[in-house]
């Protein structure tokens, strides 16, 4: 996991630098968190080395409408696009 679309899932760099490189997946991420993720955002996220194909629930789980983030992974999608990550100091 050392792209930065996985970091926005599993462990963020620190706020500013994202803020500075965002990609589509981010953005995207950041605009519908707590949404069904789509399939290719999903795609996008396993090609960055996320595992979410697995039992990894840290970061999220298959549901009856499609792929849930956890909580923890939305919680910290909210505090990062609020500039609010433990990062900041």
């Amino acid at each position: 996991m050392g792209d930065a679309v996985s970091q926005t899932v599993a462990r963020p760099p620190t706020t500013s630098s994202l803020q500075k490189s965002r990609t589509p997946t981010q953005e995207w991420l950041i605009a519908n968190n707590g949404d069904v993720v789509p399939t290719t955002v999903l795609g996008q996220i396993a090609e960055a080395g996320g595992d979410v194909a697995s039992d990894a629930s840290s970061i999220g789980d298959n549901g009856p409408d499609g792929f849930l983030l956890s909580d923890a992974a939305v919680d910290w999608i909210e505090e990062t696009a609020n500039n609010e990550t433990d990062s900041d100091g």
